[in-house]
């Protein structure tokens, strides 16, 4: 659980409170995860829509140039998204095995962190 504090800013489960950064620099901290992943013969992009936000942490999915020019999924990464801890800034990369809030979860337990809800599985029908 999250503790809110008088300004509501998002405390850890031990009460410290997260000194966060704004979406605009862990965008450039994924950039940079980004480039030490990719291969100069195949270019990697973030998305460009917005990180998805939880309390702790910002997640930024990507994927190949040639996947944003042709939509194709051979040229697809199959790829997790980075996710950008903003007390830290420390970045990793996620599974691409879902839901992505249990690996976000996993993370978080070995760091004194809120859990984030883990949605309901998806109905096959």
């Amino acid at each position: 659980m999250t503790a809110r504090g008088a300004d509501d800013r998002a405390r850890r489960a031990d009460g410290e409170e997260w000194v966060g950064m704004d979406a605009d620099e862990a965008r450039r901290l994924a950039g940079a995860k980004l480039r030490e992943l990719a291969d100069p013969a195949e270019p990697l992009r973030l998305a460009p829509e917005p990180p998805v936000e939880y309390p702790w942490c910002w997640v930024f999915p990507f994927d190949t140039e040639r996947w944003y020019r042709t939509g194709a999924l051979p040229d697809a990464a199959l790829a997790g998204p980075l996710v950008v801890d903003k007390g830290t800034g420390l970045v990793w990369q996620a599974p691409s095995a879902p839901p992505l809030e249990r690996w976000l979860n996993a993370y978080g337990a070995q760091r004194g962190l809120p859990a984030v809800p883990v949605p309901p599985p998806a109905s096959p029908w």
